[in-house]
């Protein structure tokens, strides 16, 4: 039973780390800019920002152990998504 509640556990972090990942990649997967950076209305800056929200910043922020880790992951981990799109187009 410990087994499969670690995979639910696993796979539901792993779903979680894609699931903001892409999100945040959406104005490039759209065509929309190059550089997920560029894109000032995605989630990604939405993120880093420290005007008011509904969003659970603090929680993504610290989900990726910190600002500067959270850039790095998303300016470093686009390469699984866009094979991923290619799939669906």
């Amino acid at each position: 039973m410990d087994r499969l509640y670690e995979a639910i556990l696993n796979e539901s972090d792993s779903y979680l780390t894609s699931g903001i990942n892409y999100n945040g990649q959406n104005p490039v997967k759209h065509t929309f800019t190059k550089d997920l950076r560029d894109w000032t209305y995605s989630s990604y800056w939405s993120h880093l920002s420290e005007k008011s929200s509904l969003l659970a910043r603090k929680e993504v922020i610290s989900w990726f152990g910190g600002a500067k880790e959270y850039a790095n992951f998303h300016t470093s981990n686009n390469v699984g998504l866009f094979e991923e799109w290619e799939l669906f187009n």
